[in-house]
């Protein structure tokens, strides 16, 4: 089930390495193992209370969720959270991670 508190830990971890420290991939499948386990936990912490934060830092991993679950309610709740947060996604160019995740529905995943 869908935790907040472990979901925040998670990211809270990522958020102390620099984008190049290379453990941070380590963090990056953490997260993307977490979420595998409800992803529909997920969609509705991102409907109703993910931060832009935790919005951007989850954009590193749309790719792989999407590749993962091939989940279409995925991508509609990440275009929504885009709205409410356009200075994050103009800022980290999210609105085009968003687009390169749904690119990935319906492709096979890569052996």
């Amino acid at each position: 089930m869908f935790d907040a508190k472990v979901f925040k830990e998670l990211i809270a971890k990522e958020d102390k390495l620099h984008i190049n420290d290379p453990t941070i991939v380590d963090c990056w499948e953490e997260q993307l193992q977490y979420i595998l386990l409800d992803l529909d936990g997920l969609v509705r912490y991102i409907e109703s209370d993910i931060t832009e934060n935790e919005f951007s830092s989850l954009s590193s991993i749309f790719d792989e969720i999407v590749e993962n679950t091939q989940s279409r309610s995925f991508i509609a709740a990440l275009k929504r959270a885009a709205e409410r947060f356009p200075e994050e996604c103009e800022r980290y160019n999210i609105l085009e991670f968003i687009d390169d995740a749904e690119k990935l529905l319906n492709e096979p995943k890569e052996a």
